[in-house]
């Protein structure tokens, strides 16, 4: 509890920094989930829980597909990048491919 009252206020707007970043070196912004925009952040503190998702062309599913894929955050008050595993892309990738 002590954690998300100490970070809470200080990632106001992390829904917008995060990306994927594709083996072209293209950052694909995530969007916010629709259904849970009004839900998020709010001035002073954001929510615990995003909903976020990526609208990928043809041509990124591809590219995802066949990675590597990072998954970037560039907030101001935290910055991170993982890649992700061939596990998790493989899934991820049949997801793309089917609307799963």
């Amino acid at each position: 509890k002590d954690a998300l009252v100490e970070w809470l206020p200080q990632l106001v707007g992390i829904e917008r920094s995060v990306a994927l970043r594709l083996s072209d070196g293209a950052l694909v912004r995530a969007r916010v989930d629709e259904d849970h925009e009004a839900q998020l952040t709010r001035d002073e503190m954001t929510a615990s829980v995003h909903y976020v998702r990526w609208d990928l062309t043809p041509a990124q599913v591809d590219l995802f597909e066949t990675g590597p894929v990072v998954l970037v955050a560039d907030h101001a008050q935290y910055a991170a990048e993982v890649t992700l595993g061939g596990d998790t892309v493989a899934e991820l990738a049949e997801d793309l491919r089917h609307g799963g």
